[in-house]
C-alpha cells in the first residue's frame, strides 16, 4: 500500500492539480493485454494474453480559463509514448507506465473579454 500523495495523475512532466479534474470523473479499468492472437484448425479466435494487464485512465478537465489551460499545455504536447503516474485504485497506489492519448478535443469560447475552455474529457491507454 502507498500513500496519496495529493494527486491521481501526472502527464509526462505535468501533475494535473485535483482541482482541475471533475468530481467523480476519474476511472482507471484494466484491460487484456493481447500478445498474440491466432486461430485454430476450427476457425475458433485465440488471444494468449499477458499475466499484467494494461491500464486506461479517464478523468474530465473542468471548464477552466486561458491562464489555466496554459498550466497544463505541456501534459498534452504529444500522444505518444507519455510516461504517466496515476492512482491504481485496486492496488491503493501510485503506477508508471506508457500510454498513448486520444486526442483530446479543446473547445473554447469568449466570455466578457476573457478565454475559456470547456469541460474535456481525457483518455490514456497504457502500451
Amino acid at each position: 500500500m502507498s500513500e496519496y500523495l495529493g494527486y491521481r495523475i501526472i502527464i509526462g512532466e505535468i501533475t494535473i492539480p485535483e482541482t482541475m479534474i471533475v468530481k467523480e470523473s476519474y476511472g482507471t479499468t484494466p484491460t487484456e493485454r493481447i500478445i498474440y492472437a491466432w486461430k485454430d484448425a476450427n476457425q475458433k479466435d485465440h488471444n494468449d494474453v499477458a499475466e499484467n494487464p494494461k491500464m486506461e485512465v479517464v478523468f474530465t478537465l473542468r471548464k477552466r480559463t486561458l491562464a489555466e489551460q496554459e498550466t497544463l499545455v505541456n501534459a498534452f504536447a504529444s500522444l505518444q509514448n507519455i510516461t504517466v503516474t496515476y492512482w491504481d485504485d485496486r492496488s491503493c497506489t501510485y503506477k508508471t507506465g506508457l500510454f498513448k492519448m486520444d486526442p483530446p478535443q479543446f473547445i473554447n469560447f469568449i466570455s466578457q473579454n476573457e478565454m475559456w475552455y470547456n469541460a474535456t474529457q481525457i483518455h490514456l491507454t497504457e502500451y
